[in-house]
């Protein structure tokens, strides 16, 4: 609605509509999730969260368990390491060296091609992951993805 809003008033007014939409932000769809997301994703691992929802239970956190567990285990744990990582760094620059770290070694080191594979070749939605389970994935496994790159090293 509020897309369509914004749009409308975008033709009708012009550009100085805008305004009035930027200062006014509608409430994001996780607001009301907030405090569930706050107690269960406060662990410094995947496997931290998992057992969170685990013990938590509920209609929530099965569906944010489910959501995870869909997903290959190395990017998850790797996503985790990568945010609890990136919180006391200082610029984009450093950020966005530590996400292309994990970028630069997915095709080669991680599931990229098996996620491209059931999603868009073969629609299987069936993933066959190298490790199956984030409970099976060495911990060391993410670190070594966020490694430096060395020569290889993103430069901006």
């Amino acid at each position: 609605k509020h897309l369509e809003d914004c749009k409308t008033a975008l033709i009708e007014d012009g550009i100085t509509a805008l305004e009035q939409f930027a200062s006014e932000p509608p409430e994001g769809v996780l607001a009301a999730q907030q405090s569930q997301i706050d107690a269960n994703f406060a662990g410094e691992t995947a496997m931290d969260i998992v057992r969170a929802l685990e013990h938590t239970g509920g209609e929530w956190a099965e569906k944010t368990l489910k959501a995870m567990r869909q997903n290959c285990p190395l990017s998850v744990a790797a996503t985790v390491e990568a945010i609890h990582r990136a919180r006391p760094l200082d610029t984009i620059e450093k950020a966005l060296a530590l996400e292309y770290r994990f970028s630069f070694r997915a095709m080669a080191e991680g599931d990229f091609l098996e996620g491209v594979r059931a999603a868009v070749i073969d629609k299987d939605r069936a993933p066959r992951w190298a490790v199956p389970t984030l409970e099976e994935l060495p911990p060391i496994r993410a670190t070594q993805m966020l490694m430096p790159l060395g020569e290889n090293e993103l430069r901006l």
